[in-house]
């Protein structure tokens, strides 16, 4: 079974994981244009068994400004699991 990896997709997120900006490669993700993808919650598209890891990423984030990661899988168009690496 082969991995699906998309290098470089990028997401401007707010401190709550809104999304406010998102690239062309988002849209392919998802399935979506990058408008239509603006002001969604990212964790609309994330695995839900790991959005209590992409909250307590957020909550940390907003809470300081060091660097933070954290991986976690995005579910794409097609409901597939593809994991990430969120940095901030």
């Amino acid at each position: 079974m082969g991995n699906e990896y998309i290098a470089g997709a990028y997401f401007t997120l707010d401190g709550q994981g809104q999304i406010v900006t998102a690239d062309i490669l988002d849209s392919k993700l998802f399935g979506l244009d990058g408008i239509r993808l603006n002001n969604r919650s990212l964790a609309e598209f994330i695995d839900p068994c790991d959005r209590n890891l992409f909250s307590a990423y957020c909550a940390e984030t907003s809470r300081n400004n060091a660097r933070r990661s954290c991986r976690l899988r995005l579910l794409n168009n097609d409901h597939k699991s593809l994991p990430v690496k969120m940095e901030s």
